[in-house]
C-alpha cells in the first residue's frame, strides 16, 4: 500500500475555478482561508471529502488485475501537475464523474474478490492482496458510493494523493 489519498466533492462552478491555491487549500496544505472563500465556501467550510487511506494504488491494481478496465479508467484520469507540484491531482468533470459512477456501479464486489484471489494479485508493493483484500475493497466500496453521491449531486471532483 502506498501514499494517502482523498477525493473532495466540488460544485461545477468550483471545478472550473481551480488553480495551484485553492488546490492547495483543498489538500489542507495551506491554513489561509481566501482561497476557501474565493471558491463561495464560508470560512473554516470544506466541500465533502473521502479518505481512502493508503489503498488508492492497490483499488486501481484490483480493477485492472479483474478485468474491469471501464471503472479503472474512470478512476485514472489524467494528472494535473499545473494545479499542484507535489500531490497526483486528478480533477474530474461532472460529466466525468456521472460516467465513473456509472462504471462503479456495476461492480460486483464478491466476483472482484474471488477473481483477485484466483488469479493470486499482488499489491501495489508486490505482497500476496489475500492479505489485504477487505482493506482494499472496503476502500474501493466507499469510492464508489462517494462517486454516487457526487453524480447524483451533478458534482466534480477532485483527487490528491501524495
Amino acid at each position: 500500500m502506498g501514499v494517502l489519498t482523498g477525493f473532495h466533492r466540488l460544485p461545477p462552478h468550483v471545478v472550473t475555478e481551480l488553480d495551484a491555491d485553492s488546490v492547495s487549500w483543498l489538500l489542507g496544505q495551506s491554513d489561509d482561508d481566501s482561497p476557501g472563500l474565493a471558491l463561495g465556501y464560508r470560512e473554516g467550510e470544506h466541500p465533502p471529502r473521502l479518505g481512502v487511506d493508503k489503498a488508492w494504488e492497490d483499488i486501481l491494481k484490483v480493477l485492472y488485475g479483474t478485468d474491469e478496465y471501464t471503472a479503472s479508467a474512470a478512476l485514472e484520469s489524467d494528472l494535473r501537475k499545473d494545479l499542484n507540484n507535489w500531490w497526483e491531482v486528478r480533477v474530474y468533470t461532472p460529466n466525468e464523474v456521472a460516467q465513473g459512477a456509472a462504471a462503479l456501479a456495476g461492480l460486483r464486489l464478491d466476483e472482484i474478490r474471488a477473481l483477485a484471489l484466483q488469479r493470486e494479485l499482488t499489491t501495489y508493493r508486490g505482497d500476496p492482496i489475500g492479505d489485504s483484500i477487505d482493506y482494499v475493497l472496503h476502500h474501493l466500496e466507499t469510492v464508489i458510493e462517494f462517486w454516487k453521491e457526487a453524480a447524483t449531486a451533478g458534482d466534480g471532483i477532485l483527487s490528491g494523493t501524495g
